[in-house]
């Protein structure tokens, strides 16, 4: 025989049904495949197991092993039939020798387990005052007084309806309690607590009320800390808030005045109180001669002389664009571009009706290629032109790259 001395008193149950605590000193036979390696003999020898308790500590855990291995799927299976465990429970029948040993046990602890995975879930525990004997719920930072003495599984239970497989809620015995999510049972002796209350106002060691402290001087600290945060941002947002109603009214530039652009993406983020303004940056709207480029007017916003000094003040940046930094030299290639378009749309409708008819008299050898091609070559030239006015996307020095005015000698 194999015997087994148990001094920390922490069992493992098999709960496929309902089980007592019979079940601890059950008798095992180990044969077979499952015979015994004996040390002396150095083989495999027919043997019998059981535990044999001898004493028993003030507090037993008693883990219910709620799952199986699924030998088809690899994993572990989460057992949903129900067990019954009772309020009281005698140790004393399973005892070698028990002299004057205390064998009743009270239940103090039920720890649930709710879903139907072995692997994940929701935990509560139900445990006892053991001074008043009221039941208390925990259920992650909730803690719920019960009503009554008596303890209440209750919708702890429910969780179990999503399983398909059902087996009925047997009727319990007075005494027990009937669940199939209950993982661990906290029995202590009977009467400890009630008849000796310092056992529950254990004194706290000097270092531990040390280490106590220390942590809650850290928590103080830090919740100060965050009170002055945000009261920070709340003072933050106060002055942002009266800063744009103060410079809202100013942002429109009335006819006649003095003005500012400002790029559009900017003003939207600095009207935006939870986005921090950083300096205006209007560089990406200039074009090779230093000023705004024509087709960035649509990505700028006109406001007033006013409002711009005060922003500009605030936040910097630039460079700053009036209105005068509109260059006139883009603005005045871009239309002469437009006039070469049109002209050249022109000539081509004509010089496509003028080779369709038949020569007479005097006339010019031209080159297939190039009468086929003289329409793209003006394009060609034209698309030169127009990327000497794009915008630089850096800073420049003032001198930009002057147009050669090719295209204006296209026509035919």
């Amino acid at each position: 025989m194999v015997s087994s001395r148990i001094e920390s008193a922490v069992f493992t149950l098999a709960s496929g049904g309902m089980y007592t605590a019979m079940m601890i000193t059950t008798e095992e036979k180990l044969d077979d495949d499952n015979r015994y390696f004996c040390e002396s003999c150095q083989s495999k020898q027919n043997a019998t197991r059981r535990i044999k308790l001898h004493s028993l500590p003030s507090t037993l855990n008693l883990q219910l092993m709620r799952f199986i291995f699924d030998r088809q799927t690899g994993h572990k299976k989460k057992l949903n039939t129900f067990i019954s465990f009772p309020e009281q429970l005698d140790m004393g029948p399973f005892l070698e020798d028990k002299q004057d040993q205390k064998c009743i046990y009270e239940l103090s602890a039920v720890l649930i387990h709710r879903g139907i995975s072995a692997y994940s879930g929701h935990y509560i525990a139900h445990v006892k005052d053991a001074l008043i004997g009221d039941w208390y719920k925990f259920n992650d930072e909730e803690i719920e007084k019960m009503e009554g003495k008596k303890l209440q599984l209750g919708v702890e239970e429910d969780i179990g309806d999503t399983v398909k497989s059902q087996s009925r809620k047997p009727k319990c015995s007075k005494g027990y309690h009937c669940s199939r999510n209950a993982y661990m049972l906290v029995y202590k002796i009977q009467g400890e607590e009630t008849s000796d209350p310092t056992r529950t106002n254990v004194e706290v060691p000097p270092f531990l009320q040390r280490l106590v402290d220390q942590d809650n001087r850290k928590f103080e600290e830090w919740c100060t800390e965050m009170a002055d945060m945000r009261k920070q941002s709340v003072d933050k947002g106060k002055a942002k808030h009266e800063e744009v109603k103060k410079l809202y009214t100013l942002l429109s530039a009335r006819d006649g005045e003095q003005y500012d652009f400002i790029p559009t993406d900017w003003l939207k983020k600095w009207l935006d109180d939870s986005t921090v303004s950083k300096e205006i940056d209007s560089s990406l709207f200039l074009c090779s001669h230093g000023k705004l480029h024509p087709d960035k007017v649509g990505e700028v916003k006109r406001i007033s002389f006013q409002a711009a000094n005060l922003l500009y003040e605030r936040y910097g940046g630039g460079p700053r664009l009036d209105g005068s930094s509109l260059c006139r030299e883009c603005v005045s290639q871009q239309c002469r571009v437009l006039r070469l378009k049109n002209q050249l749309s022109e000539d081509f409708k004509e010089v496509s009706n003028l080779v369709k008819r038949s020569i007479s008299g005097e006339g010019y050898w031209v080159g297939k290629a190039s009468l086929r091609s003289w329409r793209q070559l003006a394009l060609e030239q034209l698309e030169e032109d127009e990327h000497e006015t794009k915008p630089s996307n850096c800073q420049t020095n003032g001198q930009g790259l002057h147009s050669n005015n090719k295209g204006k000698d296209i026509g035919l």
